[in-house]
């Protein structure tokens, strides 16, 4: 449920903006990219690992796109498989393919209450999420994936979004799946 959560979210988050050509970095099972592609958009998938079957082999911090040749990229749960410190670069490269919107989505490590409950059999079902705190006295180890977290030690949402802002881009939403507090979205818009 948490996973197609997630993939809801970031259906819907596309769906929106309307983009006529979509960049989709990190293409994982495939899902969003044939939904999309059914659904009539222009999707272009990119991954570093070849055995996926990408349209294109590359790394998000050297990607071989011209400037702002995509309306939308998007990199879901990408960010983290590289090192903090190259975070920057991966971040400036999104801006400089994208012409006005880059979705992304960060793992969030927090203590959360989240569910979905409904009162009456005829009443649409509410939703509700408590982030209760950041597990910022937790240090994250590399393991075998994952180089960083958000939410853990070093590395606080106030930090990425400083971040995330002095790579050009303005955060315009910020959101998270119904059921999977542990992704977090950002809906960006280039700035400069």
């Amino acid at each position: 449920m948490e996973r197609f959560s997630s993939y809801l979210c970031q259906i819907k988050t596309i769906c929106e903006k309307s983009p006529k050509r979509i960049l989709e970095i990190g293409i994982g099972n495939k899902v969003v990219s044939n939904y999309l592609r059914e659904a009539g958009f222009s999707v272009t998938t990119c991954d570093l690992d070849k055995t996926l079957n990408p349209d294109i082999v590359a790394d998000i911090r050297k990607m071989p796109f011209k400037d702002e040749e995509f309306d939308m990229v998007t990199a879901f749960e990408v960010l983290e498989h590289i090192p903090y410190s190259d975070v920057e670069t991966g971040l400036k490269e999104l801006n400089r393919i994208s012409s006005k919107t880059v979705v992304i989505s960060i793992p969030f490590v927090t203590f959360a209450i989240y569910g979905k409950f409904k009162f009456l059999p005829f009443l649409h079902p509410l939703s509700f999420m408590f982030r209760v705190c950041e597990y910022f006295w937790h240090k994250h180890k590399f393991n075998g994936t994952h180089y960083w977290e958000m939410g853990t030690k070093g590395y606080s949402r106030k930090q990425l979004k400083k971040l995330i802002k002095d790579c050009g881009f303005e955060i315009k939403k910020e959101l998270t799946p119904e059921l999977n507090p542990y992704h977090y979205f950002f809906v960006l818009e280039k700035t400069s």
